[in-house]
């Protein structure tokens, strides 16, 4: 899969998730915290599109099961 494909392929995760929003949202927001230098990664949105997914996702799960 190319960089592109992964961010969409996390994307469609997070909306049937039910927290697509929230997901593009803190990507966008951790893109631009980055170093400029760093930004420019080819790979730096795929990064941190799985990045966010496995961490929204975690919080979601530790909610629906109460802790």
């Amino acid at each position: 899969m190319s960089n592109s494909e992964i961010h969409e392929h996390y994307g469609w995760l997070a909306f049937n998730g039910g927290f697509f929003h929230e997901w593009r949202d803190e990507v966008a927001n951790r893109l631009k915290s980055l170093d400029p230098f760093e930004s420019v990664r080819d790979d730096i949105r795929a990064d941190l599109s799985v990045k966010v997914f496995n961490e929204m996702l975690d919080q979601k799960e530790q909610l629906e099961l109460g802790e």
